[in-house]
């Protein structure tokens, strides 16, 4: 039998140095041809694994041969039930061809382990089999694997294989050695890294359509489930491929952040992924106890935000890029509103007393005061009216005021004329009038009528009234104006550009011209977003409140009725946004 050994192993030694086919330099063949140790019989169907890059082949006596391997040192491993596995190593650096003969030895040793790879998730994963054995055996294992076994009887154990939490940023492959003298049972595992969402977009609208990469492949179907008690939903899995996920989710409040489990799997089982998505990107928690935001200033020529809290007579101001309070500084006393004169670059504060006064709010420092006097042919004795309720500046520096008495109706109307040591003067009684707004042409006034539909022009060259019917409120953007049925208009042409809007068009988007605004009259309905021909580009369910815009458009702003306030960037609204 010695001589018949070395015969094949001198025959094996010669075919493997037989010389490269000139046609074949780019490809390599590898044939090999298994006998049992006694060399008395081919062996079929034996493994082949090439352990990097890991692949298997299975070996039979119809199909012993393997092409198209690199041409490395490759190293390998070989494996029957009922013979000993063996380390092979496969040798293609000078040789495109390979033919080898490979005694297999009987295996005497018995232990019944899974021979197959087993998986796991980056989450502790336990296996627990009984087997078969003849003999006691040493464990080789990486130290993430722990290896536990329990004797059943004389010939049978429990064997229980965990793998411990993989924390890493990478796969973890290893293998858990059973070895008696030569004999080795193996059992490779693989186990996953947790899987991370690599990227996530939102659409937002009446619904909230989120799309996913993952950076490992998935198995199935994965379950969504949304956190939290905010609105009860159904989700909607709308495609699953490969390593992306997209879905849809009923549950939109526009100033409330949404929380989602997602269960995902792979081979070794269930991994979970969180996801959070909010709609705005900057909050300011304010504690409506501590600080009661009562009036918020936004036509003061700056781009900052500034707000007046009543209680403790302070304006704090809001820096809108950091989106901080960025101070607070005291006034006698907190005005309903604050409006720039573009004449002379001054911000008047009125509303809350009988006086105008002229702030600098880069310093906080009250730079004048003016107080509203008592005309004694027009005003009442006991109440006159001489307390600014409205006020605008023309180009001129010249201004109207509406102004009211404490304890009676109607309103008064009067000048103020910056230019000219802020003499003020009484224009007319016009009854029960709204406020006052600057034209279009930035020299005369309109007076809305308050209980009828008509208006008073104020004409700067005449110094005259004149009234007309219908209501209308300027926009602020070209000639646009709304009048009382809604009709967004021209207003210096007449012309209806669109009819009868669902909400009075306030707040509006002057790059994009479009208009934002609640719908209905409920606390909880939609920000509609509509554009100035009256189509509706998107509706986002939220909780009723005061929303106005920054100067540059690039920022909603809402102040919640829990006193928060959020910075929204308008974007979101029109596109996919990352939520990541």
């Amino acid at each position: 039998m010695k001589y018949i050994y070395i015969i094949f192993l001198i025959a094996g030694i010669i075919s493997g140095c037989v010389k490269d086919n000139p046609e074949k330099q780019n490809k390599t063949l590898l044939k090999l041809t298994f006998w049992d140790e006694f060399l008395s019989r081919k062996v079929d169907s034996v493994k082949l694994e090439i352990i990097n890059p890991n692949t298997v082949h299975l070996l039979t006596l119809g199909n012993s041969q393997v092409g198209d391997l690199s041409k490395n040192l490759l190293k390998a491993r070989i494996s029957k039930p009922g013979f000993v596995t063996q380390d092979y190593t496969i040798d293609f650096t000078n040789r495109d061809t390979l033919n080898d003969n490979i005694v297999l030895k009987y295996d005497q040793f018995i232990l019944e382990v899974p021979q197959d790879s087993l998986f796991a998730s980056a989450s502790i994963k336990k296996f627990n089999f009984n087997v078969k054995r003849n003999a006691n055996f040493n464990i080789q294992k990486p130290n993430w694997i722990r290896v536990d076994t329990t004797n059943i009887s004389k010939h049978a154990i429990n064997i229980s294989i965990t793998a411990t939490q993989n924390h890493s940023s990478e796969n973890r492959e290893g293998e858990v050695v059973f070895s008696n003298n030569g004999s080795r049972r193996i059992i490779p595992i693989l186990q996953y890294r947790k899987n991370k969402i690599t990227t996530a977009y939102a659409t937002i609208g009446e619904k909230l359509n989120v799309q996913l990469d993952l950076m490992d492949a998935i198995t199935s179907s994965p379950q969504i489930s949304k956190l939290g008690d905010l609105c009860l939903t159904e989700i909607k899995i709308n495609n699953v491929k490969d390593k992306s996920i997209d879905f849809t989710s009923g549950c939109v409040v526009l100033t409330n952040p949404l929380d989602f489990k997602i269960y995902i799997n792979n081979k070794g089982g269930q991994d979970t992924l969180d996801l959070n998505v909010k709609f705005f990107d900057k909050l300011i928690t304010m504690n409506p106890y501590e600080e009661q935001v009562s009036r918020f200033y936004t036509n003061t020529g700056l781009s900052n935000i500034f707000y007046g809290y009543a209680e403790n007579n302070h304006i704090g101001e809001i820096d809108i890029n950091e989106f901080v309070i960025k101070r607070r500084f005291k006034v006698p006393t907190i005005p309903t509103n604050i409006v720039y004169n573009s004449f002379n670059k001054s911000n008047y504060a009125y509303g809350s007393d009988n006086k105008i006064r002229i702030i600098d709010l880069n310093s906080g420092t009250i730079l004048q005061t003016i107080e509203v006097p008592i005309d004694p042919a027009t005003d009442h004795p006991e109440n006159p009216y001489n307390y600014p309720a409205s006020l605008a500046f023309n180009k001129n520096g010249y201004g109207i005021m509406v102004t009211e008495a404490k304890g009676m109706s109607g309103n008064g109307v009067k000048s103020i004329d910056s230019k000219n040591g802020h003499k003020i003067e009484v224009l007319n009684e016009l009854g029960h009038t709204e406020s006052v707004q600057l034209l279009p042409n930035q020299i005369d006034f309109l007076i809305n009528q308050a209980h009828s539909n008509e208006h008073s022009i104020w004409h700067e060259s005449s110094k005259k009234f004149t009234t007309a019917l219908n209501r209308y409120y300027f926009l602020g953007h070209k000639s646009w104006a709304v009048n009382q049925n809604n009709d967004l208009l021209d207003f210096q042409t007449k012309n209806i550009i669109t009819s009868a809007f669902p909400f009075r068009p306030r707040v509006i988007d002057r790059e994009r011209e479009v208009f934002y605004d609640w719908t209905g009259y409920y606390s909880f309905n939609e920000l509609a977003i509509i554009n100035s021909l009256g189509k509706v580009i998107n509706k986002i369910p939220g909780y009723q409140s005061n929303h106005f815009l920054s100067k540059d458009s690039k920022y909603l702003i809402i102040h919640a009725s829990n006193g928060n306030l959020y910075r929204f960037p308008t974007e979101i609204f029109y596109q996919r946004f990352s939520v990541l």
